[in-house]
C-alpha cells in the first residue's frame, strides 16, 4: 500500500468527519436533495424566449421557479415512463400507476376520465402553474393582477379554508380550491382598516366638519377603539382596588392585638398609591383621543378618586402615629 493511497485515505475520512459533524450541529442527519435542474445550454434563444414569457404570464418570481416546476414535472413523467414498460398486470404498475393518477386528479392535473399513464406524459409545465395559488387568486378575481395576486399571498391576506398561505407556489387541491378567501383579519376581508385608510377616513371627517384635514381626528364612544381603552383603563384601575380591599380586610384587629401592624399599614399604601398611579395613567394616554373620551373616564372614575386620596392621606397619619409611638408587629 503506497504512501499516497493512506494519504488520501486519510484527507477523506477527515472530510467526512467534518460533514457529519456539520450535519450534527444543524440538529438533524440528511442530505437536501435536488429541487431544480438547470438548462445544459445556457443561452439558448427559444428557450429564453419561452421562460422569459412563462415568468411574466404567471408572475414568478425568477426563472429558479420555473426550474422547479420543469424538475417536478420531469420527475412526474419518469415515473409514469417506466411504470408503462411494466405489463398492465404488474402488480407494482396497479399500485404506483393508480396512486400516482390519484394524485394527479386531487390537485386538478388530470380529469377523473383521464385513468391512464398515457395522460400523465402529456402533461405540460403550463398545467402545473395553472394550480398555483397565485394563479387561482388572480383568475378568481380577488387581485388586479398576477403581480397583485403575489403581493397579497406575501402580505398575509389570503387563507385557504382556515390556514393563512404565505406561499405564491402554493399547489391547490380540487378540494380546496373553493375555501380560497381572504383571511379574517386582512382589511380586504372585513378586518381592520390599513393605517393610510384610517388616516385618510379621519382627514376626511376632520375636512366635513370644517376643520383642518390634517390634523387628527377626535375620537368618540362609538369608536370600538376608543371604547376598548376605556374598559381596559377600568379593569385595571378595578384590579388595584381590589388588592386594596384585600390588603384592608388583612389589617383586622383579631383578638388580643393591640394595634394594627406597621407593616399592613405599609400594604395598603402602596396599593393606595398604585391604583392612583394607574387612574392617573389611562387619563393621560387617552388625553390625544378627544374630550368626550377624556370626560368619560374621568365620570367613571370621579367617585374613586374622592375614596383613594382621602384613604391615602388617613393612611399616612396612621402611619406617623405608629412611627411616633415606635409601634411593632405583635
Amino acid at each position: 500500500m503506497g504512501v499516497g493511497f493512506v494519504v488520501c485515505r486519510w484527507f477523506w475520512l477527515k472530510l467526512l468527519a467534518k460533514s457529519n459533524e456539520i450535519s450534527l450541529l444543524r440538529g438533524v442527519k440528511r442530505r437536501d436533495g435536488k429541487t431544480f435542474k438547470k438548462p445544459r445550454r445556457p443561452y439558448e434563444k427559444e428557450r429564453l424566449d419561452a421562460e422569459l414569457k412563462l415568468v411574466g404570464e404567471y408572475g414568478l418570481r425568477c426563472k429558479r421557479e420555473l426550474w422547479r416546476v420543469q424538475y417536478a414535472l420531469s420527475r412526474i413523467r419518469n415515473a409514469a415512463r417506466m411504470l408503462l414498460t411494466l405489463d398492465e398486470k404488474n402488480p407494482r404498475r396497479i399500485f404506483e400507476g393508480e396512486a400516482l393518477l390519484r394524485r394527479m386528479n386531487r390537485y386538478g392535473l388530470l380529469d377523473e376520465s383521464q385513468n391512464k399513464l398515457d395522460y400523465v406524459l402529456a402533461l405540460t409545465v403550463e398545467n402545473f402553474l395553472e394550480r398555483r395559488l397565485q394563479t387561482l387568486v388572480f383568475k378568481s378575481g380577488m387581485a388586479k393582477s398576477i403581480h397583485h395576486a403575489r403581493v397579497l399571498i406575501r402580505q398575509r391576506h389570503i387563507r385557504v379554508g382556515r390556514q393563512v398561505v404565505n406561499i405564491p407556489s402554493f399547489m391547490v387541491r380540487v378540494d380546496s380550491q373553493k375555501h380560497i378567501d381572504f383571511s379574517l383579519t386582512s382589511p380586504f376581508g372585513g378586518g381592520r382598516p390599513g393605517r393610510v385608510k384610517r388616516k385618510n377616513q379621519r382627514a376626511a371627517s376632520k375636512k366635513a366638519s370644517g376643520g383642518d384635514g390634517d390634523e387628527e381626528d377626535e375620537e368618540t364612544l362609538n369608536d370600538a377603539n376608543s371604547k376598548a381603552a376605556i374598559n381596559d383603563c377600568v379593569s385595571v384601575f378595578d384590579e388595584a382596588l381590589g388588592r386594596l380591599n384585600d390588603s384592608l380586610s388583612a389589617m383586622e384587629v383579631g383578638p388580643g392585638e393591640k394595634a394594627l401592624t406597621l407593616e399592613k399599614i405599609n400594604d395598603i399604601q402602596t396599593w393606595i398609591s398604585g391604583a392612583m398611579t394607574d387612574q392617573q395613567t389611562c387619563v393621560d394616554g387617552l388625553e390625544e383621543m378627544g374630550s368626550t373620551v377624556l370626560d368619560e373616564v374621568k365620570a367613571k372614575m370621579k367617585n374613586s378618586t374622592e375614596f383613594l386620596s382621602n384613604s391615602l392621606a388617613i393612611v399616612a397619619q396612621m402611619q406617623s402615629l405608629l412611627e411616633k409611638f415606635d409601634l411593632k408587629m405583635h
